[in-house]
């Protein structure tokens, strides 16, 4: 932003590096992909998982025992993850061999895996096929139930839009040009002008 600022939880955040967002409960994913190549799926979320925990550099180097109950710890959340997201019998596969469309839904578990209170998604469906796309849609809802999260979605996919969200915001050119229901939204004439092709 070129102006303002960002607050999360009564803090301003912008500014402050990932990592301490991260901390405070913000997680996110990326438009174009972005996952450790050298690193197998189970590893792309275990890596995320450390922003949830107190690790001291000697007790990993001794593997004393709360490191080692930290890494069960760790290592059994994050396959709990990969099979919400139907991943865990790639967990010991490369991150990049996955198809498209399981490296995306490999994005948002680790995005999941630092515990976050809120899920910011950046256009999660891009590049996705419909069929893709409406399990992303069901998987989308079915985590923020299930982890009682606040999710917001950047997306230009209108029928993952309306599928999922409760309320919508919808921006032309940075600016609001409407605010509401999935329902409300659709009507909006400017909306209808904008981009559903009125």
């Amino acid at each position: 932003p070129t102006e303002g600022i960002i607050k999360f939880l009564g803090q301003k955040v912008d500014g402050l590096k990932p990592c301490k967002i991260a901390s405070m409960g913000m997680s996110r994913t990326f438009q174009n992909i972005r996952l450790f190549s050298s690193m197998t799926v189970l590893e792309n979320v275990m890596t995320a998982y450390h922003v949830r925990t107190k690790q001291y550099f000697v007790d990993a180097i001794f593997r004393s025992s709360k490191h080692q109950v930290d890494e069960k710890q760790q290592r059994d959340f994050s396959l709990e993850l990969l099979e919400i997201f139907n991943l865990a019998q790639f967990a010991n596969e490369q991150a990049t061999s996955l198809p498209y469309g399981s490296q995306r839904r490999l994005e948002i578990a680790r995005a999941l895996a630092t515990n976050p209170t809120l899920l910011l998604l950046d256009e999660p469906a891009a590049g996705m096929n419909p069929q893709e796309s409406v399990e992303l849609m069901h998987l989308i809802g079915s985590i923020r139930d299930r982890f009682k999260l606040t999710v917001v979605l950047v997306e230009h996919n209108m029928k993952v839009v309306m599928g999922i969200c409760e309320r919508i915001q919808v921006i032309e050119y940075g600016k609001s040009i409407s605010l509401g229901t999935p329902q409300e939204v659709k009507n909006d004439p400017k909306v209808i002008e904008a981009y559903l092709g009125g």
